[in-house]
């Protein structure tokens, strides 16, 4: 329990220093958005949940939980023309230690440019594209009663028509697992995004630093019901508290029935659906976002464990 409190403590400290750091615009607003179907499936609560490849994104004390090999693949439909593709894979090396890459591929779709050449007329210069990309890679360790620990490092690259901005990031993340009263309780804690500014024209802006401490568990209802509630307390620069939750209903050990709440989501009600399902080595997810006006989100994800 001391180094539950221990780990709070520190993120108590980074949330604190975000709120009162100085106001300042932010960039690279494609690192928050959500990997994988299961993950979004549960509101974005992951952060004690993430396992194997997933960790690569949510937690990466998560991939110390990758028992050989996990490739996983995530295309999502985003609302109006933009599309995100994601591709991961973590590998288990010997005492322990684990090893992941990923790539992160966001295209925001095509926009038509426009010149104002004076205050009642204008010229149209032509459609242009805007894409975003970050490469990273992640080791993680388990350290037995402590917990497990990981981290990762970020090539960040932005395009918009012609302006290009880069930048370099690394995440921290930690996880513990507890018995209380024989019920198995999960800590998670991470803080994503802790890197250089990027540039496009004269400003520099920061990345979305974030700071996610998260809690779940998971209660045999049935010999064939289990049930996993998830929470996740966020915090993003510029941004207020959040809180995310989810609750996974998995049926036979290959089967789930998703569902949760995404407070990061102000465009409609946050709730979030989703079900999956396991054959073998091979799993297939999906998970449903209302975004409003802006239409739905539709998250597709494969995951493949050798």
């Amino acid at each position: 329990m001391k180094k539950i409190i221990l780990m709070i403590t520190v993120l108590q400290l980074i949330f604190c220093g975000m709120i009162f750091a100085d106001k300042t615009t932010v960039t690279g607003l494609f690192l928050s958005v959500p990997i994988g179907a299961k993950p979004s499936a549960l509101g974005g609560a992951y952060t004690a949940l993430a396992e194997g490849v997933y960790g690569l994104y949510w937690n990466p004390a998560g991939i110390a939980k990758t028992e050989k090999t996990e490739i996983l693949f995530a295309h999502n439909n985003y609302f109006q023309d933009v599309n995100q593709q994601y591709l991961g894979i973590t590998h288990k090396l010997k005492n322990k230690h684990n090893i992941g890459l990923a790539l992160n591929i966001l295209d925001n779709g095509d926009f038509e440019g426009t010149l104002i050449t004076d205050p009642t007329s204008h010229l149209n210069t032509g459609k242009f594209t805007a894409k975003d990309y970050a490469v990273s890679f992640s080791y993680a360790v388990d350290w037995k009663n402590l917990g497990s620990f990981g981290g990762s490092v970020k090539y960040i690259n932005s395009k918009i028509k012609d302006s290009k901005a880069t930048a370099f990031a690394f995440d921290i993340g930690w996880q513990l697992k507890q018995e209380i009263k024989e019920t198995p309780v999960l800590f998670g804690l991470v803080v994503s995004n802790i890197g250089s500014k990027m540039k496009f024209d004269r400003d520099r802006e920061e990345l979305p630093l974030t700071g996610r401490f998260g809690i779940s568990s998971r209660f045999d209802a049935t010999e064939y019901l289990c049930i996993i509630p998830t929470i996740d307390n966020a915090l993003m620069t510029n941004d207020k508290y959040r809180l995310n939750a989810g609750v996974d209903f998995e049926f036979y050990k290959n089967y789930s029935l998703r569902a949760g709440y995404n407070d990061f989501n102000e465009l409609s009600s946050g709730i979030t659906l989703g079900f999956g399902a396991t054959f073998s080595k091979l799993t297939l997810d999906y998970s449903y976002s209302d975004f409003g006006d802006l239409k739905n989100s539709h998250i597709f994800s494969v995951l493949y464990k050798f």
